[in-house]
């Protein structure tokens, strides 16, 4: 499937499931930006331009950004500035790569783990994690959406073992703390995993 037609499905599969809490778009436009508040749907937004309404740039990071923001120039400084632009071909405004870069298409077969399975062929997810303890993993398939730590996709595999034997030394029950599996770690890999896990658990409480 072609980019384009699959974006095109991907959109038109979120509005027939009238599930938007997975979806994020980025705004190049003021006017499309507050048309998304005005419409309430502002959690799928992701970014947004520096010329945007004040409540979007108080939430919303900044992708379309603009050579002079955020500095005092005269109107003499303007002009020179404007003018070696247009000069070198380049444009008064751009945007923030660093943030876009975040997200990527990729194969959806990686994701029939972990409970996620039925995504289709390709999906749109995030490349790396911000924060590895805290962060949410979007995933937005063809065929479905679903989110996910992306801590536990992380570390599955590391504390399977750990899991795997409080269990045969509890007649088969599963922990009801996290703090329980600390003896059962037995690998610096583990053990690190495990505080990973604590720590978010206790921020959640």
């Amino acid at each position: 499937m072609k980019c384009k037609n699959f974006v095109a499905f991907l959109i038109e599969k979120v509005l027939i499931l009238k599930d938007t809490s997975a979806m994020k778009v980025c705004s190049f436009l003021p006017a499309a930006t507050k048309m998304i508040y005005d419409m309430g749907l502002q959690e799928m937004l992701y970014g947004i331009t520096f010329e945007c309404p004040k409540e979007a740039l108080a939430e919303k990071q900044k992708v379309v950004r603009y050579v002079l923001e955020g500095n005092t120039y005269t109107s003499i400084e303007i002009d020179k500035i404007f003018s070696a632009s247009k000069a070198q071909g380049k444009s008064m405004y751009y945007v923030d790569d660093a943030i876009l870069q975040r997200w990527q298409i990729e194969s959806g077969k990686q994701y029939g783990v972990n409970g996620m399975e039925g995504f289709g062929s390709f999906v749109i997810a995030q490349k790396t994690a911000v924060d590895d303890v805290f962060d949410t993993h979007y995933i937005i398939g063809s065929n479905n959406v679903g989110t996910g730590g992306f801590l536990d996709l992380a570390i599955g595999q590391t504390l399977s073992p750990v899991y795997k034997a409080f269990s045969a030394a509890n007649n088969g029950q599963a922990s009801t703390d996290i703090s329980q599996l600390l003896p059962y770690a037995t690998t610096p890999e583990q053990q690190a995993a495990l505080q990973k896990m604590i720590l978010r658990a206790s921020a959640n409480k």
